[in-house]
């Protein structure tokens, strides 16, 4: 137990039980013995009588249920606990709820920061999993630093992969588990195995993986009919994520359209230094677009990076092989036979074929060394002919039970991994069938809870399944699936409830999560879903909101014109329909997007309209929404006070009906506004309270930005030391979860409180590192920025020339792509720094232009400091005059 925490535990034992045990895969032997009553005690942090008094208790009601089984590492059974159906009930509830539980977390060199509960096993995965986490808080608070033995700094070997499988005895491949050990020895980057369906390509990788010592980081991936690029990067990002690199997952939740180039330098910054072994099974079964990817980015990393790859495919790829790489780069391939004449024999042996010898050798004869075809032997005691799939008609299906039948048809209509806990839902029998099947190869065990199915016995089930049955069984899919919170889940689900052709279930789920979807699932793939659905087949409320959700997943692709197009529908149907109450938040969408589009005066006629609709159906969140749109409009007019007036409004409507993250943005938002009408220190109190809403909601990244904010109006204010704080801050929070682009923005800011410091010198690696961080993502106008800021280093070390060069590259990169406001700010800068040279004219100049931006966006503090500047030249050229009357 951890020293320090053996009494007045914030969370009880029963709350840390069901965390436990709703963490753990109860399949896997090798977690079993974290079942038993010793290892919920010490997975709990609980004493051993109190865990078993409690796993008694909970027993009672209802919540878990033991059993004996086999523990490794004990000669007779043990008790091990699972969840009942009550019980999972229960732990989802308490999951959903340590979402919102905010904890203070103290952690060698980070701050006292607010965290929720649910977040810091991803924060910090070195150091504890969840069941960890919530056992260890005392008193609100986490303190890392007086925890002796708990973490070690590095995160521990990593298996990861829904479909690897869990394997027993492997017979044979001896040649080929060496030409492996070769090939994870040699400089080669990459490797194909390749070889016939069922012929044991994976099961060769699988069982030498879990042989590797030591183990690198090995990500498994299998690739199906459902797998698209955006799927294989959140996986990837969820993975790289247990490894504590939040990169990639930060880039995905900000970038609704995916940028390929983008994507590969992150994952070149987050594996750099990690010898990761990526494992990518069924690699003929690639979409164009994703075998492209896995073709640059990914092989990429076997040169630039730590990286090894190894495809699983039943073709080899050519282009692959032939690519023109980096200097060294080289591809292998292996080519995986059938089993030898003695392998055979062992392995027909093993599944217990009854037989005389000379029956065993025609049966290993007949089956040429396929493993399936062996196994297939095995059960039938026969020899194998003709091929596998009429062998399967006449030899193997006829021998299935009922039950058997029913579980092998369920799961042969899975995409990928089939859930164990899936099954139940098919059969009251399914643990027993899932057992026979395994033992006659129709199922595979996985690491994780779950089985997979062959492709050849797929295909062969779906081809002969009846229509009728198979919509039932997609139906019943779907509802297994939609219970789910992981994005995986909801993709799974929407796909199964359409081959069931069960439209109204469909819509029902759209009523329920469709303008949520898209903070759960990426653009491109619920636009994918969504498309071939025929909207008017529907009932009348999912046909309001099927428009409406097709209309956010363009915007979020960058489209807008047919997004634009999908929301106008969405009012004719809602109006079609009699659902007014839906138009008010269409309408602000709609103006939200012909303000980008810089339509003013149309942005304004919607708005308008939605305030009048909300009149006649009251809705205070919508009205905060409207009014905030109605800021950011008048913001964007140049009329400051109104978008004050209004976004003030919106910020009291959301303290009631918004949740954290959205309200410090909104306080943000305001205090930025504030801060251009002239109003500093009024802009600065609204983004230290938007900054206080952050950090009490637990949210970090929100944490961040206020931080940055928050020194961006001491900076304005010439606090430079305060400033220095909140950024060192926001960068503290910015690297512990990973987010690349708020790195680079605390970096950016930074530096430039240091360079108005005087330290030039010591701005330099500072500000090298903002431009690797900004660069990585290709956000020229930031660049540009930064520019502004090492020409105004380069002019204090005395190099006046490289200065103007930075100044003149960076003004005109503003000018083509920046914001406006950006763009004036800019010119007023290096205004100042032509005028401390002596350069009237071109001050002039360089004012001017920033004068008329400013009077259009209505910055009243940006145009009291060009008219100082102004001032300032007036003072200087009737210094001289002044002078000669003075001398006659």
């Amino acid at each position: 137990m951890a020293r320090g925490y053996r009494r007045k535990r914030f969370y009880s034992t029963p709350i840390r039980v069901l965390t436990h045990l709703s963490s753990t895969a109860a399949h896997e032997p090798g977690t079993l013995s974290a079942l038993t009553q010793e290892g919920i005690a010490s997975a709990t942090h609980s004493g051993r009588t109190t865990a078993t008094k409690w796993l008694a208790r909970m027993e009672s009601t209802g919540l878990i249920a033991g059993e004996r089984a086999h523990v490794p590492g004990h000669r007779v059974r043990k008790t091990v606990y699972r969840l009942t159906h009550e019980g999972w009930v229960e732990a989802m509830k308490l999951r959903a709820r340590l979402q919102g539980d905010i904890v203070e977390v103290l952690a060698p060199g980070l701050d006292p920061t607010p965290m929720r509960v649910a977040e810091i096993p991803e924060i910090f995965p070195a150091y504890v999993n969840l069941t960890a986490a919530v056992s260890l808080v005392r008193g609100g608070r986490l303190d890392f630093t007086r925890l002796h033995g708990i973490g070690s700094g590095a995160v521990a070997p990593v298996l990861w992969g829904d479909t690897l499988r869990r394997l027993g005895r492997v017979f044979g491949r001896v040649e080929e588990f060496h030409a492996l050990d070769a090939w994870s020895e040699s400089p080669s980057a990459l490797l194909v195995v390749t070889g016939i369906a069922g012929i044991g390509k994976s099961t060769l990788v699988a069982s030498w993986l879990v042989r590797q010592r030591p183990r690198p980081y090995i990500y498994w991936f299998e690739i199906h009919d459902g797998t698209t690029r955006a799927v294989f990067l959140q996986d990837l990002a969820s993975f790289l994520a247990r490894l504590g690199r939040r990169g990639l997952t930060n880039l995905l939740a900000e970038r609704r359209v995916e940028d390929p180039q983008v994507t590969a330098r992150v994952l070149a910054h987050e594996l750099h230094d990690v010898p990761i072994l990526f494992v990518l099974d069924n690699f003929q079964g690639a979409t164009a677009d994703l075998a492209r990817f896995i073709a640059g980015p990914i092989l990429d990393l076997g040169s630039e990076a730590s990286a090894k790859i190894l495809l699983i495919s039943r073709t080899i790829p050519s282009a692959l092989v032939r690519r023109k790489g980096t200097k060294g780069f080289r591809a292998e391939v292996m080519r995986v036979e059938g089993l030898d004449p003695a392998a055979s024999l062992g392995l027909l042996r093993s599944k217990g074929f009854a037989g005389n010898e000379a029956a065993l050798d025609r049966a290993a004869g007949s089956a040429r060394g396929h493993p399936i075809l062996l196994s297939f032997a095995a059960q039938t005691g026969s020899t194998v002919s003709g091929e596998m799939t009429r062998y399967l008609e006449r030899e193997i299906w006829r021998t299935l039970t009922k039950d058997e039948r029913t579980i092998l048809e369920a799961a042969s209509l899975f995409r990928g991994l089939v859930p164990l806990d899936a099954l139940h839902c098919f059969s009251s029998e399914w643990q027993a069938a899932i057992h026979g099947l395994q033992a006659k190869n129709l199922l595979a065990p996985t690491i994780s809870a779950g089985v997979v199915v062959h492709d050849t016995i797929r295909d062969y089930i779906r081809e002969r399944l009846p229509d009728g049955r198979r919509r039932s069984f997609h139906s019943l899919a779907a509802v297994y699936f939609l219970d789910g919170s992981e994005m995986r889940d909801r993709l799974e689900g929407m796909h199964h409830f359409l081959e069931a052709g069960d439209t109204k279930a469909f819509g029902e789920y759209l009523v329920s999560h469709g303008t949520a979807l898209l903070d759960s699932v990426p653009a491109s793939e619920l636009l994918r879903v969504l498309h071939p659905i025929d909207g008017t087949a529907l009932e009348p409320l999912p046909a309001c909101i099927l428009p409406e959700v097709m209309g956010d997943a363009l915007r979020a692709s960058g489209d807008l014109q047919p997004a634009l197009l999908e929301y106008r529908h969405a009012v004719q149907r809602a109006e079609s329909n009699r659902r007014p109450e839906r138009v008010p938040r269409l309408l602000r969408k709609v103006a939200s997007i012909e303000r980008c589009r810089d339509e003013f005066s149309k942005a304004l006629g919607h708005l308008v309209e939605a305030q009048a609709r909300l009149e006649s159906h009251p809705d205070a969140a919508e009205r905060g929404e409207v009014l905030r749109e109605m800021a950011l409009l008048e913001q964007a007019k140049g009329d400051l006070a109104q978008a004050a007036s209004h976004m003030n409004e919106s910020v009291d409507l959301a303290t009631e009906v918004s949740e954290p993250g959205a309200l410090a943005r909104s306080l943000t938002a305001l205090g930025t506004i504030e801060a251009r009408r002239g109003n500093a220190e009024r802009g600065l109190e609204f983004k230290v309270e938007g900054l206080r809403v952050a950090e009490r909601g637990g949210n970090l990244t929100e944490t961040a930005r206020a931080s940055i904010a928050v020194g961006v109006s001491m900076h304005d204010l010439a606090r430079h030391d305060q400033a220095l704080k909140y950024y060192d801050r926001a960068l503290q929070i910015a690297r512990l979860v990973g987010n690349i682009r708020l790195q680079g923005y605390a970096l950016m800011n930074r530096s430039a409180a240091m360079v108005d410091l005087g330290l030039y010198v010591d701005a330099g690696p500072i500000l090298e590192e903002a431009k690797r961080f900004v660069q990585m993502l290709e956000e020229r106008s930031t660049i540009a920025l930064l520019d502004i800021t090492d020409g105004q280093r380069e002019m204090g070390l005395g190099r006046w020339n490289r200065a103007v060069r930075l100044w003149e590259r960076a003004l005109h990169e503003l000018k083509q792509l920046g914001d406006l406001s950006d763009y004036a700010r800019a010119l007023t800068y290096v205004a100042r720094f032509y005028l401390e040279k002596g350069d009237v004219d071109r001050t002039r100049d360089l004012l001017a232009e920033a004068d008329t931006i400013a009077r259009k966006l209505g910055g009243t503090l940006l145009i009291g400091t060009i008219e100082d500047l102004q001032r300032r030249i007036d003072a200087q050229e009737a210094r001289p005059s002044t002078s000669s009357r003075a001398g006659t």
